[in-house]
């Protein structure tokens, strides 16, 4: 196995499976002959995209997992040129726009494209249309059928050839309406895109592997309903066989106890999971034949392109202000009086604590931490002031701007945003905002003075820019806070800097709150990002770490700790140091 690094001199990559293609020379020389002849080589043009390409689709069907910056887009329009007439690309909404655009900036006839939107739009298929999520999951009523509803995706069962989605990992959760619409389509091949199938959590995994390979077969004997775990054992019949997704659960999710229903699907129920994939090597052996992956440092992706992994510095630790740990420790003593009552009422029920209620009372606390404005009606007004953290900010995004530097920060509260922007405008300093109310258009029209320089540092709330927007002239990233829980989010902001035609290296900061939710939250990102390394890189089992503490656990010990942090407030009043 191999380790990830961008430096190559020494040698230390080696090639662990052949080429699919070696082994059917004569389908691997009509297939590029008909890419060829279509001109996809011309655009298409860095060899290892090119050589991936054919093996796709000699295989029929499977997973492009890219490393972010190696040319999805134009794999996707590849693919879709190479399915014959009526291909289907499906984006996510907001990168609608953005797709279309570098679709036809592309050098294909403009008569081959199409957009499919509604309904209507269903007998205008063409070799490439390109259509979003939100239209699939639109609905219509069936007028033979008394509230018989039919989705966008129901009406184009069977009717295409190859269906490439591109962020794949919109079907991980398969229950979703989002996913059913997808599944619903049944195209003869079937492709997903996504430079983290790995979320952290296995599970995660198999909706979107069974998307492409389908279950209970040879190649792919996992299943995602009751159907049995195919093994030669079961030839003769299933009669002592269990399903496919008790093998998988069994096999490679790591779990500390778990519910019958959640054992049952995997999605719904009760559980208590850890960030790590079991049995790596045989998780590799599975989603080897399905997944074609590219990292940034291996030779046959540097001989086109160079990305510098991105600097990451480890969390800056930022002492509170006297009032704000104030509010904090006052909602922290509302959590700990509810948390004891809670325990105390579940076990005279002879039940353990519930999880999901425990962590909607968190998220006050999380709140007090990052956005003490937005903490509850109970503390309405309680905090108006910008926050230490707020300033530390601030503060580090302006000494990089006079540095000639161009810094984002990303945030999950729009609250938390609009005051450092405003502190930025006190300061004669132009910025990006954009959260989750601004428009598609505005978006776009925002980011490119992002671009342009026209802005000066970006303020973004923490989703509305992570997939599908390039932004190779940031040179730093700053996460105040960590409240998405989730590596690929934060992944995707990274990488939305690091692209082929950055010139420089990213520089990613962070801040945290001694005895807040922060070393928490950095401590479970940290754990899915190993797990997403090891399950897709490295391929081995990924060092010892410390353990991982569950949620549960990280609760009981904060509650223990919320009298220091009332000792720490006296010692602020004190004017002693924390």
């Amino acid at each position: 196995y191999f380790t990830i690094d961008n430096d190559v001199s020494d040698g230390g990559w080696m090639e662990l499976h052949e080429p699919l293609t070696n082994q059917f020379p004569e389908i691997d020389a009509t297939i590029r002959s008909q890419a060829t002849s279509l001109g996809i080589d011309k655009w298409l043009s860095w060899d290892f995209q090119f050589d991936d390409l054919i093996e796709m689709l000699v295989k029929g069907a499977g997973a492009n997992a890219y490393q972010m910056g190696l040319g999805k887009t134009r794999f996707a329009t590849a693919l879709a040129m190479m399915g014959g007439d009526r291909n289907l690309i499906v984006v996510k909404a907001r990168l609608f726009d953005e797709f279309k655009q570098q679709l036809e900036a592309m050098p294909i006839d403009k008569s081959d494209i199409s957009y499919l939107k509604s309904f209507d739009d269903i007998e205008n298929l063409s070799r490439i249309t390109l259509t979003t999520v939100s239209a699939l999951k639109k609905k219509r009523l069936l007028p033979r059928w008394k509230k018989r509803v039919q989705t966008l995706g129901e009406a184009l069962k069977h009717k295409i050839n190859t269906l490439v989605v591109d962020e794949g990992s919109i079907l991980c959760n398969r229950l979703s309406d989002q996913s059913k619409a997808i599944m619903s389509i049944k195209p003869k091949h079937q492709y997903v895109l996504d430079g983290e199938i790995i979320h952290g959590y296995a599970r995660k995994t198999l909706p979107i592997i069974t998307s492409v390979a389908g279950e209970c077969r040879v190649s792919q004997p996992y299943s995602l309903s009751d159907r049995p775990y195919l093994l030669p054992g079961t030839v003769n019949g299933f009669k002592n066989a269990i399903t496919g997704l008790k093998a998988y659960t069994d096999k490679h999710v790591t779990l500390e106890w778990a519910t019958n229903e959640f054992r049952d699907s995997l999605e719904d129920g009760a559980k208590r999971e850890v960030p790590k994939i079991s049995n790596i090597p045989e998780f590799r052996d599975w989603i080897d034949p399905w997944v074609k992956r590219r990292v940034h440092g291996e030779p046959q992706v540097v001989k086109h392109v160079q990305i510098q992994p991105p600097k990451i510095n480890k969390p800056t630790t930022v002492n509170w202000d006297e009032k704000h740990l104030g509010l904090f420790v006052d909602v922290a003593e509302s959590y700990q009086r509810w948390f004891t009552e809670h325990e105390k009422q579940r076990g005279l029920e002879g039940k353990g604590i519930n999880l999901a209620a425990v962590l909607q009372q968190i998220q006050a606390v999380d709140n007090a931490t990052n956005a003490p404005e937005h903490i509850g009606k109970a503390y309405a007004g309680a905090y108006s002031h910008d926050t230490s953290k707020m300033n530390a900010t601030v503060e580090l995004a302006m000494s990089q701007i006079e540095q000639g530097k161009r810094p984002i920060i990303f945030a999950s509260s729009p609250k938390a945003l609009k005051r450092m922007k405003r502190q930025f405008e006190s300061h004669q300093v132009a910025v990006c905002y954009i959260d989750g109310t601004v428009s598609m258009k505005k978006r776009t029209q925002e980011l490119n003075k992002l671009r342009s320089g026209e802005y000066q540092v970006g303020c973004l709330s923490l989703g509305t820019t992570n997939d599908g927007v390039n932004l190779p002239q940031i040179t730093n990233i700053i996460f105040y806070d960590r409240s998405s829980w989730e590596a690929r989010v934060e992944n995707q902001a990274i990488y939305r800097a690091c692209r082929p035609e950055t010139a420089h290296q990213v520089e990613v900061d962070y801040f945290e709150l001694p005895g807040s939710l922060d070393t928490y939250q950095d401590m479970v990102i940290d754990w899915k990002k190993i797990s997403a390394l090891a399950g897709m890189d490295y391929g081995e089992e990924p060092p010892e770490k410390e353990n991982f503490y569950h949620l549960e656990h990280f609760v009981r010990q904060f509650v223990e700790s919320v009298p220091g942090l009332r000792e720490r407030l006296e010692q602020y009043k004190l004017g002693v140091a924390a």
